[in-house]
């Protein structure tokens, strides 16, 4: 691999986000790993161990794995911006002065509708 892809990863101090945290951990495993594949290329294909060998032909994998971790982090990373930005309906909801509970409650709370009074409508016409 001639040139490295930068890694667009958050260090893991910055975010709290377990999921940013356990794809970054698996992003600089795989990047290792692209770099061991980086260092056997130069070398001679005769003097390579088995196990250098299998890392070579695994290298159209492992690029694919550090594609799809980058693209998922990149996705992770927008996903936690956003939220920053974006206020949360609880933290709305407190502002106006209403408990998390009430918040939760009203979000909840479905429209009400006249669907239910037919039933017992015809519930009760049945009955009789």
């Amino acid at each position: 691999i001639a040139k490295e892809a930068t890694l667009p990863t958050l260090d893991e101090k910055e975010s709290q986000n377990p999921y940013i945290k356990a794809v970054n951990k698996r992003l600089k495993l795989v990047k290792k790993k692209m770099q061991k594949i980086s260092v056997i290329e130069g070398k001679d294909p005769e003097d390579l161990y088995s196990e250098q060998k299998v890392l070579l032909q695994n290298k159209p994998t492992v690029k694919i794995l550090f594609d799809e971790l980058t693209s998922i982090m990149t996705a992770f990373e927008a996903i936690e911006a956003l939220a920053l930005i974006s206020p949360q309906p609880s933290v709305v909801a407190e502002e106006a002065g209403a408990t998390s509970r009430e918040a939760t409650v009203v979000a909840a709370e479905p429209e009400p509708t006249n669907a239910g009074d037919s039933i017992v409508e015809e519930a009760a016409v049945e009955a009789q």
